[in-house]
């Protein structure tokens, strides 16, 4: 079965979403009082232009996209890019007092984990195949109390001979 970079993304979607089903992080809000568990938003995308607004996109999430591509004749490569995005001010107490901390990073940490695991153990049941090296870090800015990081990995494909075009569209 020939895959495109949509259908890859779709893939790692599924792996994603199951990989954090049970997963509960604090949602971003205005006023600490408002503070709430919920698990974290995948999306497949590109990150917009700065200068539009789009909505329905929640922190904490997670966002898979294509970041470049490589053909020649036997296969294409793509190289894609999971993004990571968790909101982490401090703790807030009983009385909804905030204490402001810098551990944010941490939950960063544990999705990559859990992400890791997840391509590992799932990367030939979902048919994709992934590269064994995987990158991972944060993102040079952090902006607190929001923290972001990032899984880069590569995943090979037969490239489109003769693409459905119809189907693609």
């Amino acid at each position: 079965m020939i895959l495109t970079p949509t259908d890859v993304l779709k893939r790692m979607k599924v792996i994603l979403e199951d990989a954090v089903k049970d997963i509960r992080l604090e949602k971003a809000v205005t006023n600490s009082a408002d503070y709430k568990l919920v698990k974290p938003n995948v999306n497949m995308c590109y990150v917009p232009p700065s200068n539009i607004a789009f909505g329905g996109y929640t922190v904490p999430g997670i966002t898979v996209f294509v970041k470049s591509g490589a053909d020649d004749l036997e296969e294409t490569k793509l190289t894609l890019l999971i993004g990571i995005q968790t909101y982490d001010p401090g703790t807030t107490n009983e009385r909804g007092e905030l204490k402001y901390s810098t551990d944010g990073y941490t939950d960063i940490l544990n999705l990559i984990d859990i992400i890791r695991v997840a391509l590992k153990n799932n990367r030939k049941q979902l048919g994709l195949d992934i590269e064994d090296e995987l990158k991972w870090g944060f993102f040079e800015k952090q902006m607190h109390p929001f923290w972001t990081g990032f899984i880069e990995l590569e995943v090979r494909l037969h490239p489109i001979a003769n693409p459905d075009l119809e189907n693609m569209l």
